[in-house]
C-alpha cells in the first residue's frame, strides 16, 4: 500500500477535525475526509477511515450505534453522498428516516 497524495493531507484533515464542534461532527469530518478523494493511501481508504473514526470515538468515550459489518460497509461505500451532518447523525443514531430526522 502506497501513498496517493501523501501524509500532508492528513495534517489538513486533522485541522478540519479540530475546528469542528462536537464529537460526532468531528468523527464525521474524519470519516468523510479519509474516505473520499483526494485520499491519503492508494488502497484501503474506507477501512482506514472507519477504523480511525471508531478509534477516535472510543478515545472520546463514545461508540457508534452498531457494529454490524454489513450496515457499516453499506454506509461507508456511500459516504461521499452524505453531508457531514448526515454522517454525524448516522454515527450516533443509525440510518435516517423521515420520521426520525427531518433536518440535521
Amino acid at each position: 500500500m502506497g501513498y496517493e497524495t501523501g501524509i500532508g493531507l492528513y495534517k489538513v484533515i486533522l485541522k478540519e477535525v479540530k475546528e469542528s464542534e462536537g464529537i460526532f461532527r468531528k468523527a464525521a469530518v474524519l470519516l468523510r475526509r479519509l474516505a473520499v478523494r483526494p485520499t491519503i493511501f492508494q488502497d484501503g481508504n474506507h477501512r482506514v477511515a472507519w477504523m480511525a473514526t471508531v478509534t477516535f470515538l472510543n478515545n472520546n468515550g463514545k461508540t457508534t450505534w452498531t457494529d454490524d459489518s454489513e450496515a457499516i460497509y453499506t454506509f461507508i461505500k456511500d459516504v461521499p453522498c452524505y453531508s457531514i451532518e448526515q454522517i454525524a447523525w448516522w454515527l450516533e443514531n443509525g440510518p435516517q428516516t423521515e420520521a426520525s430526522h427531518e433536518s440535521p
